[in-house]
This record gives C-alpha cells, structure tokens and sequence, in this order.
C-alpha cells in the first residue's frame, strides 16, 4: 500500500497515467472505466498541456503534472487506490524521481503492449535486460499485468507470481466493438476518417502502412520512396495511408509535390479508431500488425531480404521467425505491383495468413467483447484501499 498518509481532502481512486498524448491502451482503459464506474470514479495524469485541455473540454477528469508545486496533481498521486501505465515499466519523460517517490508502494498495472514480440525479444535476450535495469520489484510498488496471449506470460512468468498476471483483451482493440464510447474521438483525425469514408465509397483500396520507428535520422518519405510510389498507387487505384511512429515525428520531412494517393497521418495521431476503415495494413514487424490480426483483414510485411540490424529492428530476425507465413515483400512498391497484378488472389492469401496468425496469438479471453479490464482495475484498488484503511 502507499507509504504516504491519506488526508481528509484526498479521495482514493484509480489513477492512469499518460505518457504525452491521449492513446493506447492507457486512454481506453480509462474510457472503459468512466463508463462503467462514472466519470467521478477516476482521475487521468499528463504532463501534455495540451492534451489536459483536450479532456477538461470534453468533460473528463484530467490532472495536469507540472511538478511537485501543483498541490492537487501531488495529492492525485498520494490518493491513487492504483496506478495504471502502458508500455513504460515507469512513467517517465515529463514526470521524474518526484512522482516515483510520491507513487512509492501504490500497486501499479501495465498495459505492457507488443503482445508476442516481447516473447521473442526474451528469447534473444533484449527485454530481460530491459526489466532488470528499470528494478519492476515488489520493493518499490507491487507490479501487475494485462496479459493477452500465453507468449507474453512467459517473459512476467519468470518475475512474478500468475496472481499478477490478468487474462484480457487490450482496451485499445475492445473500443472497435464500442464506437459511441465518450472521449474516443479525443485526438483522432476526424479528417482522415472522412477520407477513408469518401474513399470506400469511391471504391478505392485502402491500405494503412504503419512502421515501427527507425534511427531518427533519416528523412522517411524520401527512405520509403514514397514521390516515385505515388503514381503507382494511383495507376493501381489504391489509397496508402502512411503513419510513422512517433519517436520519427521529427523524420517525416515534407515532399518536394503533394501527393494524390498518400495521405500522412499525424505522427501523434491516435490510429486505433482509423484502423477498422482500411481494407489492409502493410508494416515492419511493429505490434500493430497483432492487433490488426483481430479485425480479420490481411496484414503483409514489407522488408528486405538481408534487413539491417538497427536498434529498432534488433530482433527482426526472430520476429519474422514467429510471423512466418504472412505475405512478405521488399519494397512498397513490389506490393503495389502484387495488388495491381493480382488483388484478389494476393488480399486472400494475405487474409488466410493472418488468420492463423490470430490463432496462434490469442487466447479466448483477448478476442472477446466483453470489457474485463475494469472490473480488474477496480478490484486491485478496492483491494489496496482497504489495506490503508
């Protein structure tokens, strides 16, 4: 439980924590919650001005941290029943030692994304480091986990007891199933939502491209050629919705003439509520491709027969060993031929691959409709609250 007292004007609830802007798992787990529990049943923490005001505006609970001045920020964290973050085994960036001594023996869940690749990158080595060098033991906060494949169990299984661990659905792929939940639209390009409406009903093909992030020096519309892919998409009557990772925001460098078939989706855009309006996605191994697999739609692989062993591919090798059998090309522009030649044969073929894909990824609990996620999160505060009491 938190070492810190409760004062009288404290109120103990669920605290999730943003890393910058409002996506990913953290936004719709707490999406999720509000709806179930009410829109007083929970507070959401950014360091982001910017996204602070986006919520406030539509009505949501948001805390500004801004540092330990900001009394009402410290007490959200003294109060929290239980913190929830994504990905980052601490809150880092714009929240510092301040808010990890004030967050100090609050139970804490992950919504650790990646799914199977942190199986594979285990295997290679590259995550056990990455837990032992951020200290995720029990005597700095006890540590809890969404699980929502038996691979990713393995990596935590080595750590922590299975009564850490829930088996669940990822709040990010649940929202598809919940188009009117409250706050989803909060920084989604509603822009590009019209463009991939108009273009369905244009019947133009519409294909999400979606790299993981790169070396952060290299101008990526010039990297993937996308001034000389451009006719061929239009030739082939295909849309390609292009959106970098955003740890590449400062890489994606405008081109020289604009575009008719490339859109470039805002590297701080959230791409979950865009992904179910494309007919396909095209990547390089980054974990969107699993989350893609449940929407039932092809997935293919874009990379190089030899690809270089940069820091953000380090275990490309062995993720291709796991994604075996999905399509796989060298270039944007050898799909681009596949799917003129051939589109019904290849957008099959893609389709069959993923599927089994899907199968051999999830378990029953993270492909069903039912929010599991909350009723979780409530339990583990109600559990720390009457532990303080």
């Amino acid at each position: 439980m938190n070492i810190w007292p409760l004062s009288p004007r404290r109120i103990a609830r669920p605290l999730f924590v943003g890393d910058g802007t409002f996506s990913d798992n953290v936004k719709y787990a707490l999406l999720f919650y509000l709806r179930r529990y009410g829109l007083n049943s929970a507070s959401y923490m950014t360091h982001d001005p910017a996204t602070h005001t986006a919520l406030s505006e539509h009505g949501l609970p948001s805390i500004l941290w801004d540092g330990i001045e900001n009394g009402d920020a410290v007490d959200a964290v003294l109060a929290a029943s239980v913190i929830v973050c994504d990905t980052h085994l601490l809150p880092h960036g714009g929240y510092g030692p301040e808010f990890q001594n004030f967050a100090q023996g609050t139970p804490s869940i992950n919504l650790w994304h990646g799914i199977p690749i942190k199986d594979i990158g285990r295997r290679y080595r590259v995550y056990d480091r990455v837990i032992e060098s951020n200290l995720l033991v029990d005597s700095y906060r006890p540590w809890h986990f969404l699980i929502p494949s038996n691979r990713t169990l393995s990596i935590f299984s080595d750590y922590y007891p299975k009564s850490r661990f829930h088996s669940a659905r990822y709040p990010r792929n649940l929202s598809w199933d919940y188009p009117d939940l409250k706050g989803r639209q909060i920084n989604v390009d509603s822009s590009m939502l019209a463009h991939l409406t108009d273009d369905a009903e244009q019947k133009i093909m519409r294909v999400m491209f979606c790299p993981t992030f790169r070396d952060r020096q290299t101008n990526l519309v010039v990297h993937y050629g996308l001034a000389e892919l451009d006719p061929l998409l239009k030739k082939a009557g295909i849309r390609l919705y292009v959106k970098f990772h955003h740890y590449d925001h400062a890489s994606v460098l405008p081109a020289e003439k604009e575009f008719t078939n490339i859109r470039l989706v805002g590297s701080y855009t959230d791409i979950y509520p865009l992904l179910p309006h494309s007919d396909a996605l095209v990547t390089d191994i980054s974990s969107v491709l699993f989350d893609y697999a449940l929407l039932r739609k092809p997935v293919f692989l874009v990379m190089p027969k030899d690809p270089v062993n940069t820091t953000a591919l380090r275990i490309t090798k062995a993720s291709l060993e796991f994604a075996e059998g999905l399509v796989r090309v060298a270039t944007l522009s050898e799909l681009v031929e596949k799917l003129s030649d051939s589109r019904q044969e290849t957008m099959a073929r893609g389709l069959r691959a993923t599927v089994a894909l899907r199968q051999r990824v999830y378990n029953r609990q993270a492909t069903s409709s039912v929010d599991r996620v909350s009723p979780w999160i409530n339990g583990l505060g109600a559990a720390a609250n009457r532990g303080r009491a």
